[in-house]
């Protein structure tokens, strides 16, 4: 799974699209409930899904089913079944294929410009616990706070300059 590591957005990107896939076949209430660890909702169970005229499909393709309905009505129903058959096996592979239980890809969020200033001098020790090979984890942490103080100071610059001091 190196493919994984690349992208620091990926953890959180699969998660919001598990989220919305589940949405297009499961019932709000059953992903409400489950919202803390969606991988426990159990998408299989007929009892979570939505009726079948309610499955997302698309706005054209409602449309059409619409004109088509009065004509091919028995199409139609195995047409939704299909959809949701391609729903709940897309779940299973992406359950399946990632880890959404890695501490690691969810550390490795901090990597995102917009969560790197949320990032705290313990997250070096978690992060340092992942990889076999060792360093100097209070240099790496100074190293860290040089730089969120650069970051700092190169804002504050371009704020006092903006404003003509």
């Amino acid at each position: 799974m190196p493919q994984l590591l690349g992208t620091p957005k990926l953890y959180g990107e699969t998660k919001r699209w598990l989220k919305k896939i589940l949405s297009f076949f499961i019932k709000q209430e059953v992903i409400q409930h489950h919202s803390e660890d969606l991988t426990r909702l159990n998408y299989s169970d007929e009892c979570n899904h939505l009726p079948v005229r309610d499955l997302f499909v698309g706005d054209n393709t409602t449309a059409l089913i619409l004109h088509q309905e009065e004509n091919e009505g028995e199409s139609v129903t195995e047409f939704y079944h299909g959809v949701k058959t391609f729903y709940s096996a897309f779940v299973k592979k992406l359950l399946k294929v990632f880890d959404f239980k890695s501490e690691m890809l969810s550390t490795l969020a901090f990597l995102e410009p917009k969560n790197s200033q949320k990032m705290y001098l313990s997250s070096f020790d978690a992060i340092a616990s992942f990889f076999p090979v060792t360093f100097e984890k209070d240099l790496v942490k100074l190293e860290y706070r040089e730089f969120a103080i650069d970051d700092i100071l190169t804002l504050a610059l371009t704020v006092m300059q903006s404003i003509g001091y």
